[in-house]
């Protein structure tokens, strides 16, 4: 529907061991999610447009012996990737298609509790 327009869900985990300094600066508006994971502080959260990517590079600026991996999928299943910072650096990156795009996207859609299938935004 029209009120999910140009939604990104996302997923940002850190490994950290001062989790509550990050949850204060993190800059990631409601529904956000925050817990803890495997070792891993993460925080699930959709924003609107577009993947918060530079906020999650000055987040590593900050706390740059942290480990930043922030996945990222837009409503339709077009935009699709991961990046990991480190010391404020790209260190790597992932920009899936076809299906390996799809499990990444169900992967944070599932986690933020949508019920939706890929692609099937396309027929508006």
């Amino acid at each position: 529907g029209d009120t999910m327009a140009n939604q990104i869900g996302n997923i940002l985990e850190i490994i950290t061991t001062h989790p509550k300094e990050i949850t204060k600066a993190a800059p990631f508006g409601q529904p956000c999610i925050s817990h803890y994971e495997d070792g891993f502080l993460v925080f699930q959260f959709v924003t609107r447009k577009a993947a918060p990517i530079k906020a999650v590079q000055s987040l590593s600026e900050t706390f740059r012996e942290d480990d930043f991996r922030l996945l990222w999928a837009d409503e339709d299943c077009f935009n699709v990737g991961e990046i990991h910072f480190f010391d404020g650096c790209e260190t790597d990156w992932y920009y899936p298609d076809g299906k390996e795009a799809e499990a990444l996207y169900h992967l944070i859609w599932d986690c933020l509790g949508k019920e939706t299938i890929c692609y099937e935004e396309t027929s508006r």
